[in-house]
This record gives C-alpha cells, structure tokens and sequence, in this order.
C-alpha cells in the first residue's frame, strides 16, 4: 500500500474530518450581519490574550490554492480579499477585494436565501474606507474572516454552516467539469484532480504551504497531459489524503508527525521544484533539482496511522469537554 492510500484510508477514520470540499482553516473574526446587510457585530473569534491571541481552527469551503495569481475563496478569506484592507504595503489589495466582490456578485445572483442575500447586500454596499474603529479592530488585519446572520450568531451557525449555502458551494466543488480518468489510488473512474491542495504546516515551506505531488515544469510531462493528468489521482482521493496529512501537521497536534515533517523540509530546501513519478497506483520515486530517486516522505506503518488517530480522536474529545 502507497503512502497516499495509507493516508487515504485514514481520512474515514478521523475524528470530524471535514466532508469532501471543505478544509479546515485558522479564522480570525467574525462578521455579523443583518437581514439588509447592514453590520450588526464584529467578533473577535480568537482565543488567548494579548499577542498571543490564536485563531480558531474551522471548517469551511476548501480553500482555493494560489501560488502568484488572485482567487478568492468562497464565503470567507483573509481581509485583503474580504475588505480590501491589509496591515502591510498592500500593492495587490485592491485587485484581491475586487476578485472577492465580483466573484461573489456573480455567483450568488439570483440566490433567495436570506443569509446569502444579506451577504451579497454587504458587499454590493462595502468600501475599504469603512474600516475605521472602533467598529473595525487593527487586529482584524490580514486575518481569515467568516461571516453569520445576527439571527444565528448565538447559535454559532455561520453563514457556510448554513444548509442553502451547503447545497449551493458542493454544486460548485463537483460539478464534473474535470476530465474522468481511472484514480492511481483507488482504481476507480472519476474527475482528475488538476491541482491537488496544498499541505501546510511543513518545515521551511511557502506559509500557503508544500505540494505532495506535482507537475511544474515540461520536462516532467508526457504525452502531451498537463498538471494532474500525468498521474491522474481522483478529486476525491486528493481531499482526503491532503485533508489526512493537515491534520497530522496541525500546529499543537498530538497526531503531527515530526519525522515526516522533517523529511519534506529537508527536500523543500534543497530543491527548486519536484515531481512525484507515479506508477500503477504507487509512488515511486520523486525527481528534484540535485536530488535523485529520493524518498518523498517516511512510510507510515497502519500501527502508527493508527496510534495518531487514537492520539488526534482523544484530543478532539478533550477539546469538546472543554
């Protein structure tokens, strides 16, 4: 069994793993909202005090991976995107709100659910001008923000929890538009993953984080396929061995596996870019700038997926308590 199936298999066996399409993200604040739109609180959803204030671990829809272009995500973002406000010099700002608001504009025209209705008010209504305090916290700079209705705050049902917006974002996540090829991991028939998320958490990598398997360069393509297709690794099969492998290199995680942490950071900084060259369904090997037939990370044994599980599920049930 492949590393990617060991981390696969173990995605069924998390406790509250998130549901394909969603990703669980580091949010900062809260927006609340009135039915018109209007603002009607802004929360502070960290914990801890001071400057070691932390953000809180939630599930939203998958965040979209970027490398040097503009895409926003989807009901929620960081406040450059959200806003247009930044702590920093901010030289793409400015484009990064706009593809926040009109992607948003455009896909939620027509929509009659309240809550997506307000957010659209919101946005239609916002200018970056706005953020002044004491509404509008410093701290709320270049931190993720969610949104919820002020009828549903108290009940922490936030404006992704929602069921309209549920049905409306997995429309979205699968609609198929992917080319179907047979999965290396499963074997089963299904839409290529292009990209496959990113892994974060991962010792001197990029803080958007690291790829497993990728395609950057030509020299690693054949038969004239591009990204995923050279091996073609299901939608499916990316979330969960992706989603599998974040929650082993969460910050403060009693399921994070330093030995494989290690390994990626030392190949991360000794190599420019890097290619997984998969055969059958088993990674064999992966080419790097100076670095030949190198092992990609340490294998897993089932003990050890499963001693972490045990670890990560007794940590989740202590969270719960608390």
């Amino acid at each position: 069994m492949s590393i990617l199936q060991s981390l696969v298999n173990a995605y069924d066996r998390l406790p509250d793993a998130p549901p394909f399409g969603f990703s669980s993200e580091k949010i900062g604040f809260a927006i609340s909202l009135n039915d018109d739109g209007s603002v009607a609180h802004v929360i502070d959803l960290r914990t801890g005090d001071g400057k070691k204030k932390q953000a809180v671990f939630m599930q939203v829809p998958q965040a979209v991976k970027r490398t040097v272009g503009i895409a926003s995500n989807f009901l929620w973002d960081k406040s450059s995107y959200v806003l247009g406000v930044t702590a920093g010099e901010g030289k793409r700002t400015y484009k990064e709100h706009e593809a926040f608001k009109s992607r948003h504009l455009a896909e939620l025209e027509g929509q009659t659910d309240i809550g997506l209705m307000a957010f659209r008010s919101f946005l239609s209504a916002w200018q970056p001008e706005h953020f002044v305090a004491p509404l509008w916290p410093d701290d709320m700079k270049d931190q993720n923000i969610v949104f919820v209705l002020e009828s549903e705050r108290r009940r922490d049902i936030y404006l992704h929890d929602r069921v309209e917006t549920k049905i409306l974002w997995v429309k979205q996540a699968g609609d198929g538009s992917e080319p179907q090829s047979i999965c290396l991991v499963t074997g089963e028939m299904s839409s290529v993953a292009r990209l496959h998320p990113s892994i974060k958490g991962v010792w001197g990598a990029q803080s958007s984080g690291a790829s497993l398997v990728s395609f950057n360069l030509d020299s690693f393509t054949s038969y004239g396929h591009e990204q995923g297709d050279n091996a073609p690794i299901s939608e499916g099969a990316a979330f969960k061995y992706t989603t599998t492998l974040n929650r082993f290199l969460e910050k403060n995680s009693s399921g994070a596996c330093d030995n494989c942490t290690r390994r990626l950071a030392s190949l991360n900084e000794n190599s420019s870019y890097s290619v997984a060259r998969i055969s059958g369904a088993r990674v064999v090997s992966v080419g790097w700038a100076g670095l030949h037939n190198s092992s990609l990370v340490c294998k897993p044994s089932e003990a050890a997926i499963n001693q972490r599980l045990s670890s990560i599920s007794a940590l989740s049930t202590r969270r719960r308590a608390c």
